[in-house]
């Protein structure tokens, strides 16, 4: 503690040799009478000696106190450095997309234990009435139709819910979509809408290019509660 306190008086003490040096300095008169026989520069030549030797002190003065970081703000000793916010901004956005791998694999497990394993695949079956109907519709207007139990999981769960009618409809077996879905979602929903046979199975049309990249981007959860019900 005795360290920090003499550092205090020694820089006190230096900066009260400064300003006591200006003021005297300063009090001294900068012309001379020339009725005493001195030289009529000899005033400027005092004056630029005097400057000289003020600008040398206090140069001496502010090398022997200590630094300040830039930006004005005195460093604390045991402090670190602050952050910068901008610095964790890639590693959050990986962290999220790994969290979503993880989550939709992990309830993709439970969901085929519970439900996918014990549920009739529909290879040969003929879509029904009201599947044709609600395939006719796009696919903002047929969630309106659509339960509810499939609304949540097609918003939720999107891997699972579309690799169950992958698989049921005999398109895809159930994990490679799984994992497609998990990896690369709208991808995998747009060559699935576009390029298969899904949508003719389950009553509806194959999509165009565009309107099935356009309906697989921006509005997925629609397209896979569409087609699981």
């Amino acid at each position: 503690a005795a360290c920090p306190v003499r550092k205090m008086l020694f820089h006190s003490l230096l900066m009260a040799l400064v300003v006591s040096s200006s003021a005297a300095e300063g009090d001294r008169p900068h012309t001379l009478s020339p009725a005493i026989g001195h030289h009529p520069d000899e005033p400027k030549l005092s004056q630029l000696a005097t400057g000289h030797r003020r600008r040398a002190f206090r140069g001496t003065v502010l090398a022997a106190l200590p630094a300040e970081p830039a930006g004005g703000n005195p460093s604390v000793p045991g402090n670190a450095a602050p952050r910068d916010p901008g610095d964790t901004g890639s590693t959050t956005g990986g962290n999220q997309f790994f969290w979503r791998i993880g989550t939709q694999l992990l309830f993709g497990l439970m969901y085929y234990l519970l439900i996918v394993k014990n549920y009739p695949e529909l290879k040969d079956t003929e879509p029904t009435t009201l599947a044709v109907d609600l395939q006719k519709q796009n696919e903002v207007l047929a969630l309106g139709k659509v339960s509810g139990p499939n609304c949540i999981l097609s918003l939720c769960c999107s891997g699972p819910r579309a690799a169950h009618t992958f698989h049921s409809v005999g398109e895809l077996s159930y994990w490679p979509g799984l994992f497609l879905m998990s990896l690369l979602p709208c991808c995998t929903l747009w060559f699935m809408n576009c390029r298969s046979d899904l949508n003719e199975k389950i009553g509806g049309q194959r999509r165009g290019f565009c309107m099935s990249c356009l309906c697989a981007c921006c509005c997925s959860c629609c397209v896979i509660a569409q087609d699981a019900e």
